[in-house]
């Protein structure tokens, strides 16, 4: 594992105690970015029925990325006596989702 600067990890990859820059694309150059359209999102929304109706719970925490950056944001709405919007997922989706019943005077 010698290479012209010594011992080194990798074929071309830094020698102990030294930092490595991982390869970036020809032409390009600023900073590294992740993503261009963050988005907050969520992931469980449960429903079960049983014989006297049915139940619905989702978790509260919104997802910024790999970040728990929202602990306290709503999934579940209730549209009329007889149905029930619980939304995982984009959180704006839901936000939109949640205002069709809302303009139309249902809930």
């Amino acid at each position: 594992m010698e290479g012209s600067g010594g011992l080194r990890f990798w074929s071309g990859g830094p020698a102990p105690g030294e930092l490595y820059t991982l390869p970036r694309k020809e032409g390009s150059c600023g900073p590294l970015t992740r993503t261009l359209n963050p988005m907050v999102t969520g992931t469980s929304v449960l429903g079960v029925k049983f014989d006297g109706g049915v139940i619905i719970a989702a978790d509260m925490l919104g997802s910024y990325g790999s970040l728990a950056r929202f602990r306290n944001i709503s999934r579940v709405m209730k549209v009329n006596d007889t149905t029930i919007l619980g939304a995982s997922g984009d959180y704006a989706d839901y936000l939109y989702l949640k205002q069709v019943p809302e303009q139309i005077g249902r809930a």
